[in-house]
């Protein structure tokens, strides 16, 4: 055997809290072994019922909508004026940012309920939520960007 891969998920009930692992030895070919070891963990939000996370999602989606409509818009009215201006072009980056957001923490939110629903559907089998907790690094990164570059604005 060449490398050993140990992967497995633990979930903490009373934070919500669900970390994969993932541990790789692997054997050079001096004979050594390196270890690499991954925890991802991820927040998850309650399943069914309101839940305060979505809601701002949601709200955060139906804003960037609006932005990016009102931008579209002052293109359309003043074309030239608006193509001229520099700083005018830093509004759009902003709007799709923030939309570019909002939907990549749906489309996690969506991705965490449907692992879910599989496990808990066949108990026995392994579920990987690794895919979900790379979604949620990408997210909260995207949500990191979005944030400074508001707070530079």
């Amino acid at each position: 055997t060449q490398a050993v891969l140990i992967e497995f998920t633990h979930y903490h009930k009373q934070t919500g809290i669900l970390a994969p692992v993932s541990i790789l030895l692997d054997q050079t070919h001096t004979g050594r072994i390196l270890s690499f070891i991954s925890i991802q963990p991820f927040h998850i939000s309650p399943l069914f019922g309101p839940d305060l996370y979505v809601t701002l999602t949601v709200l955060l989606l139906l804003f960037a909508l609006c932005f990016v409509g009102a931008e579209v818009w002052a293109l359309i009215r003043k074309p030239s004026q608006y193509l001229r201006q520099g700083w005018r072009w830093f509004q759009p980056l902003l709007a799709l940012l923030t939309l570019a957001a909002a939907v990549l923490r749906l489309y996690f939110l969506y991705t965490t309920i449907a692992y879910i629903s599989r496990h808990r559907s066949r108990p026995s089998s392994f579920a990987d939520f690794h895919s979900a907790a790379t979604l949620a690094r990408k997210s909260n990164q995207l949500s990191a960007i979005l944030l400074t570059l508001l707070v530079l604005k």
